[in-house]
């Protein structure tokens, strides 16, 4: 069983308990406007090019057969925006060309490929590295892109890291079918599913699919027995989800259910910018927004739980001054 890996992160403190391992795997159904991994939407692995790290070498050129690199004549404009040897070099990421070859033989590693098809072994491998911080409460973490776009790899690695006694966790969007559902429960110690805007029509129209499939799945999972390993999480983009009405509107669909439902709000984070530029896409804002202050999101809090929330462990510890 092999699947296509974007990343594998050490050391993470941010996705759930203890010290974690982030795996993140490539490809996701959905089409979030501020998705803060774009280069995991894509399912397949892709080249990028990182013009800061170009050393002008021009040894891909050599190397190119298809034109995936190819040199360009700056204006006096460009050389003072970008390093001036970086405004040489341009890529087509879409050309037929070796690209993991152009990697290696990269010596600035402006060059990269985003994605590499691993097996649950050698995953576990990586992951295991870290394996004498787990004592005191880590473990992995299956990220993405979306892990149930790669169900079954997902499955397959879930079951592997159960063998090795590890603590499990997933972030979700839920955008799955129930049956892939039922099929990893058992092997998740921590759940951590998004639930981004309650109305239907904003969330094809910024999320790129309706939210009848994840209304339908948090319901399922927050009346089923695994509902107190669940948070259930909104992250707060200027304009879109940071809004009243939407923070309302979900807390009450939360706490219909009951009211040890643990919600999280997540901070806007404005580091995702960079990654559309090596991706040649555009962004979401001219201008990045910073994030909300605490203030702010305390506000934002009273809004959520007064419905009676319980306040994730993250969120207890800002509204307390802790964090």
């Amino acid at each position: 069983m092999k699947g296509i890996i974007f990343d594998i992160r050490r050391y993470s403190v941010h996705d759930g308990k203890g010290i974690r391992t982030t795996v993140f795997l490539k490809g996701c159904p959905l089409n979030c406007i501020w998705c803060q991994n774009p280069e995991g939407i894509n399912p397949r692995p892709q080249p990028v090019y990182y013009p800061t790290n170009c050393i002008g070498c021009k040894r891909c050129l050599a190397l190119c057969k298809a034109g995936g690199m190819y040199e360009v004549l700056p204006d006096q404009e460009t050389l003072l925006r970008e390093n001036s040897q970086s405004a040489l070099l341009r890529q087509n990421s879409q050309a037929a060309e070796d690209w993991p070859l152009l990697e290696y033989e990269c010596p600035g590693e402006a060059i990269k490929v985003i994605g590499k098809e691993m097996s649950v072994e050698e995953v576990l491998q990586r992951v295991e590295k870290d394996h004498v911080f787990y004592q005191y409460g880590g473990g992995i973490t299956i990220s993405g892109g979306e892990p149930f776009y790669q169900s079954d790899f997902l499955l397959a690695l879930l079951k592997e890291c159960k063998k090795r006694n590890l603590h499990t966790a997933i972030e979700t969007t839920l955008f799955t079918s129930q049956k892939s559902l039922d099929a990893v429960l058992p092997y998740l110690d921590q759940i951590y599913a998004d639930f981004k805007i309650w109305d239907d029509k904003a969330h094809s129209r910024y999320v790129g699919a309706p939210n009848k499939k994840i209304k339908e799945n948090i319901r399922y999972i927050l009346t089923s027995k695994v509902k107190k390993r669940v948070i259930i999480r909104t992250p707060m983009i200027p304009g879109i989800t940071a809004t009243e009405e939407n923070i309302r509107a979900i807390s009450e669909f939360l706490s219909s259910f009951s009211p040890d439902v643990h919600y999280e709000l997540l901070n806007y984070n404005p580091l995702g910018e960079p990654k559309y530029n090596v991706l040649q896409k555009n962004f979401l804002y001219e201008s990045n927004p910073r994030p909300y202050t605490q203030e702010e999101m305390e506000e934002f809090r009273a809004m959520a739980f007064g419905k009676g929330l319980i306040l994730s462990r993250i969120d207890q510890e800002i509204m307390t001054g802790h964090s």
